[in-house]
């Protein structure tokens, strides 16, 4: 496996072990003084305004407000596929995220964030306002839980699907095969940070555990 992936796998192994010792179900854990492989660090390289327009047209109509989301508002893509449209506050100009798609043995449903910081409330820019109230012009009446872009049951969008139709929209405007729907985040933290937003401000806006973490990640912009 990549380095990153046993990372993550242990990271989940690793916890297990710390709630079974405090349970009382074990008395140690195994986790303990194991070299993990190195992970090699991606340098974030963020997308143009014109390769965020072109996805955005690549990818349709219907999964439009999930570039937008990512790009405009610096969503995961769980956090968009589970934005319900009582998310969106136009007349205070913001989104709040408080619910994120998850898919657990082939169903998807919805459940709380990532962590207790990925609930947060992102002020909106007036484009971003614009295109996500063009999308629910004729979706007015609908209940403030009907989920932004959902399945044609209503449901939501399980991600691998979604990841497909991204990839095929990378291929088609000529992008770099394997540019993650992750690089919007990294191109909305781009923009916070040309505009002088402080560290604290970009933290909060993504979600992130610290401060520490934001710089970590973006120190190079």
């Amino acid at each position: 496996m990549a380095p990153g992936s046993v990372r993550g796998i242990y990271s989940v192994l690793a916890s297990i072990f710390r709630t079974a010792i405090r349970d009382r179900v074990v008395a140690s854990s195994p986790c303990t003084a194991i070299k993990l492989p190195e992970a090699a660090q991606r340098r974030i390289e963020p997308l143009a305004d014109e390769q965020v327009e072109t996805l955005a047209d690549a990818v349709g109509a219907h999964y439009r407000p999930l570039v937008v989301l990512g790009a405009g508002a610096g969503l995961r893509v769980g956090e968009a596929l589970g934005m319900p449209v009582g998310g969106i506050d136009f007349p205070r100009r913001q989104l709040s995220v408080t619910q994120q798609a998850v898919t657990v043995r082939r169903v998807t449903t919805i459940a709380e964030p990532k962590t207790k910081t990925s609930v947060r409330t992102i002020p909106m820019a007036n484009a971003v306002l614009a295109e996500l109230a063009g999308h629910l012009e004729d979706r007015k009446d609908e209940p403030a839980d009907t989920l932004l872009v959902a399945d044609k049951d209503g449901t939501p969008i399980p991600q691998n699907r979604f990841s497909q139709t991204w990839a095929r929209a990378v291929r088609r405007v000529g992008l770099p095969p394997g540019i993650p729907f992750h690089d919007l985040r990294h191109t909305y933290a781009s923009a916070l940070i040309a505009s002088g937003c402080s560290v604290k401000v970009v933290q909060a806006h993504l979600g992130h555990k610290s401060a520490a973490m934001t710089l970590d990640i973006y120190s190079h912009l």
